[in-house]
């Protein structure tokens, strides 16, 4: 049936109440997000927090989606922090998302080749081809995958450029031209192209998208030569080191026993099955993403083991809903939506993934955690990359029911797991490209 005016007009005069009417005025004035905020939840958040890691000076990932390049670099220069003997450091987070635009291309570019002579209409070939194949986004195993492969450099070394911290239009390019290759390589194959002529034409591809990431991120060092200055305010010159010497020097092989923990409500897989993410990959055939599905608090205590042991610990989490990024707040409680609109039955954690109205897009990192008096979670601490005008100088502040509802994945070390949440598990679940949490 079609809307009826007279409906609208029902509708119209029964919003007409001096209620209504003065939060109307209010929401137009001031935006949802004020009109609803409340200051009740605000107070809770002191930002006091009973175990808390050390942690570098707060970085800035601008207008970019390299959140987990950021927040896995967090993590991992407190050891060169220590084994450099500074109060802080950096490292160049431009460095690996360059290589990680040139891995994401040669991916793309093996897997047309690879299904060639599928349909474009195939649902696997669809879902890969709609996307953004040179998106920023990305997971912890494809960090290890390109620290293993090219190291990590300081930040001076590779500074950030306008095209780092602003990443929109230089990916759209790069699609174009990953696209425009795409339908060159069919055109090839239509045209009886030998598998050594594809792969000639995927490098010439491959040299175009290292012109464009060059000229907008510019060009990565194969050696390099860093003086800083220690605690001791002593003069340490490193000279003419790759940057794969680098990495294994200053921070080594520190994530070698870390475990990929998921909490996937659905019911889909018991606990401590092993998801593997089928075609997410940035690094070709390394770097697969996989993840032990296990119950929320066996994931909360691996993390506060963590963070006791001065660890921290990289998370995923869908970031958007009941935030406040001046604040730094993340609380469910947090809006009062429901005195502003009709009340409604809120989906819970296993419909919203269902229903895609939560996933996984954003990566930062838990840095301490706050008890109550009966030793339960109340408050944690997280490490952002959105530069310190947000939050408490670049800090955030989560509940725990915000945790219980909005976080996803976690990287902890094996020893604070169970033995039957450990990655040996036979039971392998393939996840297809287009689960809500792939």
């Amino acid at each position: 049936m079609d809307l009826k005016l007279k409906t609208l007009e029902k509708f119209a005069n029964k919003f007409n109440t001096k209620s209504n009417l003065l939060l109307q005025n209010s929401v137009i004035k001031n935006g949802l997000k004020n009109t609803c905020i409340n200051h009740k939840t605000l107070i809770k958040h002191d930002y006091v927090f009973d175990i808390e890691t050390t942690i570098g000076e707060i970085t800035m990932q601008s207008n970019s989606g390299r959140c987990w390049i950021f927040a896995a670099l967090n993590v991992a220069r407190l050891k060169a922090m220590k084994d450099l003997n500074v109060e802080n450091f950096e490292f160049s987070e431009n460095y690996l998302a360059f290589y990680d635009k040139l891995e994401k291309a040669n991916t793309f570019l093996n897997f047309i080749i690879q299904n060639i002579d599928k349909p474009l209409n195939d649902r696997l070939v669809h879902t890969k081809i709609h996307s953004s194949v040179a998106s920023d986004g990305g997971y912890w195993e494809w960090f290890v995958a390109l620290l293993n492969k090219y190291g990590a450099v300081p930040k001076s070394i590779m500074p950030e450029t306008f095209h780092s911290g602003n990443t929109t239009n230089m990916n759209e390019i790069l699609d174009w031209h990953l696209k425009n290759g795409a339908s060159r390589l069919h055109q090839l194959y239509a045209q009886k192209a030998t598998n050594q002529e594809l792969l000639d034409e995927k490098e010439a591809i491959l040299y175009e998208v290292y012109d464009i990431v060059s000229k907008c991120l510019g060009t990565p060092p194969t050696t390099f030569d860093y003086e800083y200055k220690d605690k001791n305010k002593k003069v340490v010159k490193i000279k003419n080191i790759t940057p794969l010497e680098f990495f294994e020097k200053y921070v080594g092989n520190d994530f070698g026993n870390k475990i990929n923990v998921l909490h996937d409500p659905r019911d889909l897989h018991p606990y401590g099955s092993i998801y593997l993410l089928k075609e997410q990959n940035s690094v070709y055939n390394d770097g697969d993403v996989k993840m032990v599905n296990i119950p929320l608090q066996a994931m909360k205590d691996a993390i506060i083991a963590s963070l006791k042991d001065g660890v921290p610990v990289w998370f995923g989490c869908d970031v958007d809903p009941f935030k406040d990024s001046p604040s730094g707040i993340l609380d469910p409680e947090l809006y009062q939506y429901s005195e502003l609109f009709t009340p409604v039955n809120n989906l819970n954690k296993a419909d919203r993934i269902k229903f895609y109205n939560s996933n996984l897009n954003h990566a930062m990192a838990f840095v301490g955690v706050k008890f109550d008096e009966q030793n339960n979670t109340t408050f944690w601490k997280v490490e952002n990359s959105w530069g310190d005008k947000y939050g408490k100088k670049g800090i955030f502040s989560m509940s725990d029911s915000w945790f219980d509802e909005y976080c996803f994945t976690a990287i902890v070390d094996a020893k604070y797991l169970d033995t039957k949440y450990q990655l040996d598990n036979p039971k392998v679940v393939e996840v297809e490209l287009w689960d809500p949490l792939a």
